[in-house]
């Protein structure tokens, strides 16, 4: 019978000895907070931090993956006409005996990277997805999920102690929820206010006037597909009586949005007509439904069923 004892006196060993002391621990990053974080550049690059990761070898064999310095890995270019979510993976590869940071490129289309590859050859873990649209010139917060505290991708290490994620999850997909039915359910004006609200507590903006879009960051168990609805908040100046047309930045949904406005200033209202996954078309009236022409600004909301990460 060959036992390893570890570590014993005056006795050598090879590093599957150590390597068998750390398969107690699972695979994932050792926090979420301040390890192997992602950050755009404003490009089509992102920077992954430095910290410390957990992979293994064998059942029985686990490695520290240290990253000591921030690591820029280049997106490869968003498609013409469809979204493409890539992943952002921890790679261990067991034949070159190294791990390295990748960018894994997603199918266009589909809204979901294949799973980490965990085989003879290679063991992976993603730290983050990113979803770009079609068309898309640079990579931008709100097209980043991050993915550190999802089991399925990477999970946070643990050494005995097991930490609930799926539950941290389930709790954060229940407040979420909540958000929908106010979004779907209230008016354009209680609209507004909740978003509004939502974005000062997460000191994202000065205001919600500001907004381009509500990023959520999920801590969770199970994949950021499951969220169901991206909603973008933004304003722009109007001057001119008539229909006129505007067009959502970073290249439009994916599909057509329900979309409402509000004018500030105005004792009147925003009609809006012949809304498309890249646009629509509003006219400002008064309050007797007629078509004016004033300088004001106008504070718009859509949300798309569908299209999420």
């Amino acid at each position: 019978m060959n036992i390893v004892t570890f570590p014993l006196d005056v006795t050598d060993y090879t590093a599957d000895a150590l390597g068998a002391w750390f398969a107690a621990r699972t695979r994932g990053v050792f926090a979420a907070d301040g390890h192997y974080h992602i950050t755009t550049n404003g490009n089509m690059t992102v920077t992954v931090g430095t910290g410390l990761a957990w992979l293994r070898m064998t059942e029985h064999w686990g490695v520290v993956a240290f990253n000591q310095n921030p690591v820029v890995l280049e997106v490869p270019p968003a498609e013409n006409a469809t979204h493409r979510v890539d992943a952002v993976c921890l790679r261990l590869d067991k034949a070159a005996n190294l791990s390295r940071l990748v960018l894994k490129p997603g199918t266009p289309g589909i809204n979901r990277p294949a799973p980490p590859v965990r085989d003879a050859s290679f063991d992976e873990i993603y730290l983050a997805t990113i979803r770009i649209p079609a068309g898309a010139a640079s990579i931008e917060p709100i097209h980043i999920a991050d993915q550190r505290l999802n089991e399925q991708f990477c999970g946070i290490m643990s050494d005995g102690t097991n930490i609930p994620t799926q539950q941290l999850y389930d709790t954060w997909m229940d407040w979420f929820r909540d958000l929908k039915t106010v979004l779907e359910e209230d008016t354009a004006g209680k609209l507004y206010n909740r978003i509004e609200g939502l974005l000062e507590r997460m000191d994202r903006v000065e205001t919600a006037m500001q907004a381009t879009a509500v990023r959520v960051l999920m801590e969770s168990g199970r994949h950021f597909t499951e969220f169901e609805d991206v909603v973008r908040a933004g304003a722009f100046m109007s001057d001119s009586a008539g229909w006129q047309s505007f067009e959502f930045p970073y290249g439009g949904f994916d599909g057509t949005p329900t979309v409402t406005a509000t004018a500030m200033n105005h004792n009147g209202y925003v009609s809006i007509n012949n809304v498309t996954k890249t646009g629509f078309e509003y006219c400002l009236k008064n309050t007797t439904g007629k078509d004016i022409a004033t300088a004001t600004q106008i504070h718009y909301q859509a949300i798309y069923d569908g299209g999420a990460y």
